[in-house]
């Protein structure tokens, strides 16, 4: 009760606080929009709200013409009660962008049990000011056409002829500016830009009246204050858009294309450099190699332009390598190399490596039971054979964790075989030798066998294994599944002959 009393006295204490005048006034609690706006959608609805009831309640909220909300500048529309207290204004068309708004709801304003707004309420707002959205060329963007005009898209529509002296071109080189003039492009001329799309009063096209220097970066600068199509709200703050026009076509050099190795691997293939994006289809008809080498014909066909061309051709081992680029070669804009290039490289030996095929396989026990394995530079690995019993295999079949292709070690207990298996290497040479399954098998000549191979690389930070699941069997099983019945196959290997009495477990 002690607390209960408290709060009683609290609460009317702030009660009288509050002052007499305060207390039979009208207020205004909320309005919206206010301050600056993102999207025109905001500005779709002016709504405030009043401390008082201003109407009775009404069945359905009608549209009215007049109510106690002043713009300036003044906007056609309706109001709507919604609910006693909140007034909604919806102007009859889109409000304009990058114009401040200021709304007033006059003093004097009464609520529906008589209660008066003292003073004026007075709010503003800002439909959305001008926002660079997408430019052509990019920010840092490299290789620009020099010919080709500049894009600029916006927010809202913007006017060629409000733009005055707020986007300017600054040659970096000369620190002069170029003189520029603007329009809007047609539907052509942006085809080509995905993010171009749209209303094309939202872009401006901005020429330069002479072509740009080849090999020089300019600033596209948009100055605070900018203005759009409507309104005096102008760019909030500078936008400047760096770029470089493309150069001369240069040759750069060739690497191996792992960026962390000097050396090329002859697996791996090269990386030719040059200043300007050329086309592979372009490179292709223009390089030759002594020794010579095979390039695929579908390269013909990959047009798009890179300045650096990955060709992973089938490269020798260990071989010096020489390569001509005609004068001819031409990048993405038309430039020609203008001088014939000779350049060389030496390709290293093949990396170490095992190639076997891993997971569930089947071997035909009337065969020789023997499992291929390839071998490249390799001159031991360590061979691991286990028998996985029937009444062991079907969690083997579930799938597990980086069984076959990771490098979790599995318990050394579970093999019978675990022995180096010394290889007779040729260097850079691909040797196929076959795992001899009998070793693990004998005296049977069928049962399911797992399979690893580590290729002991110790210099590397994990492991590298091979593992393969092997059903040795004289059968071959088919089958066909429905929701009305099964039908299972059985049938031999060796021969495709069905075999009579099988027994099938599912």
């Amino acid at each position: 009760m002690k607390r209960l009393s408290i709060s009683v006295l609290f609460i009317l204490f702030a009660y009288l606080a509050v002052p007499a005048s305060a207390q039979d006034s009208l207020r205004v609690l909320s309005v919206s929009p206010r301050g600056e706006l993102h999207s025109i959608r905001d500005a779709l609805s002016i709504v405030v709200t009043f401390s008082h009831p201003m109407v009775a309640l009404q069945p359905t909220p009608v549209k009215i013409s007049q109510g106690p909300i002043e713009l300036d500048p003044p906007v056609s529309g309706t109001f709507r009660w919604l609910g006693t207290r909140t007034l909604a204004f919806t102007s009859l068309d889109t409000l304009p962008y990058a114009t401040q708004f200021r709304g007033r709801i006059p003093a004097g304003t009464t609520s529906l049990d008589g209660k008066v707004l003292s003073a004026d309420f007075v709010w503003t707002f800002t439909t959305p000011r001008p926002v660079l959205l997408v430019s052509h060329p990019r920010q840092n963007e490299k290789w620009v056409d020099p010919r080709s005009p500049l894009y600029l898209k916006f927010n809202q529509p913007m006017s060629p002829q409000r733009i005055g002296d707020r986007i300017k071109l600054v040659d970096q080189a000369m620190a002069q500016s170029v003189p520029l003039t603007f329009s809007h492009p047609d539907s052509e001329e942006v085809k080509t830009f995905w993010d171009m799309k749209g209303d094309l009063s939202h872009i401006l096209k901005v020429t330069p009246v002479h072509d740009l220097q080849t090999g020089t970066s300019y600033q596209l600068i948009l100055e605070k204050g900018l203005l759009s199509a409507a309104g005096s709200a102008g760019l909030a703050e500078t936008k400047i858009i760096s770029f470089k026009t493309f150069g001369p076509l240069r040759y750069l050099g060739v690497s191996s294309p792992n960026k962390k190795k000097k050396l090329i691997e002859p697996d791996r293939g090269i990386v030719l450099h040059f200043s300007n994006r050329v086309a592979l289809s372009q490179l292709v008809q223009h390089i030759r190699f002594d020794p010579p080498v095979q390039i695929p014909d579908y390269y013909a066909n990959r047009t798009w332009g890179q300045e650096r061309i990955h060709l992973p051709l089938p490269f020798r081992p260990d071989t010096l390598y020489r390569f001509y680029i005609s004068a001819d070669l031409e990048d993405v804009f038309g430039n020609k190399l203008g001088a014939a290039v000779s350049d060389s490289f030496r390709t290293v030996s093949y990396t170490p490596r095992v190639i076997m095929t891993s997971g569930q396989g089947v071997v035909e026990a009337d065969g020789d039971r023997r499992y291929p394995v390839v071998f490249i530079n390799k001159d031991k690995v360590r061979l691991k054979m286990a028998v996985i019993a029937p009444d062991e295999l079907i969690p083997w079949l579930l799938p597990k964790k980086d069984l076959f292709y990771g490098d979790e070690q599995l318990p050394e207990k579970l093999f019978a075989i675990n022995r180096v298996w010394k290889i007779p290497r040729k260097k850079n040479v691909r040797q196929l030798f076959p795992i001899n399954l009998d070793e693990v098998l004998v005296p049977r000549k069928t049962g399911a066998v797992l399979v690893e191979i580590d290729e002991m690389n110790r210099t590397r930070r994990r492991r590298t294994f091979h593992r393969a699941l092997l059903q040795v069997t004289h059968l071959g099983i088919s089958a066909k599944f429905s929701p009305h019945n099964n039908v299972i196959w059985v049938t031999t290997l060796k021969d495709a002959q069905p075999v009579i009495g099988a027994k099938v477990e599912i």
